[in-house]
């Protein structure tokens, strides 16, 4: 079958495909990754050195995982946050992996990957509505939120924020 125009073959184990292109050696990982999250996935993300996907769901954690071999990264608990993950996204400057968790709570929380530290959170309009969307740009300096506010919110990233909820990120 052809998916997002790539050919899928199968190979040798059941439910294990790749598309041609991977089979040429171009990804280094396995060709099926499966991990067992042990809760309702309702985000994902991919870091965009390919380093990393993330997951989070409705127990109120995001977990990152080595897309090499499934192992996990790091672990962040939404401290603060009495609500599932709605939207994910990773941000990249220099060595420095981040990852961004927004909630139904109306919360985007920044975390360090490697150091798994909270780098930060912002409260997300007025009231905290729910967030459903985030997206990072490709420098890093830019996070970009979407939710119940009917409204897109561009942030510029490297701010700090107090625990009134006072905007800034980091």
């Amino acid at each position: 079958s052809n998916i997002f125009n790539l050919k899928w073959k199968s190979h040798r184990k059941k439910n294990s495909f790749a598309p041609k292109e991977l089979e040429r050696g171009k990804w280094s990982g396995a060709t099926k990754l499966v991990r067992d999250i042990g809760e309702t996935v309702t985000a994902v993300a991919v870091s965009a050195d390919d380093r990393f996907y993330a997951a989070g769901g409705m127990n109120k954690q995001v977990v990152v995982y080595s897309t090499d071999n499934g192992a996990i990264a790091a672990t962040m608990k939404l401290e603060g946050s009495n609500a599932s993950v709605n939207a994910v996204a990773f941000g990249q400057r220099g060595q420095d992996t981040r990852v961004f968790a927004g909630t139904m709570d109306g919360f985007v929380h920044a975390y360090h990957v490697k150091e798994q530290l909270k780098m930060g959170s912002l409260k997300f309009g007025e009231k905290g509505e729910a967030v459903h969307s985030l997206a990072v740009s490709t420098e890093g300096s830019k996070l970009v939120v979407g939710g119940n506010t009917k409204v897109v919110c561009v942030y510029a990233l490297g701010r700090s924020i107090d625990e009134d909820g006072n905007e800034s990120v980091t």
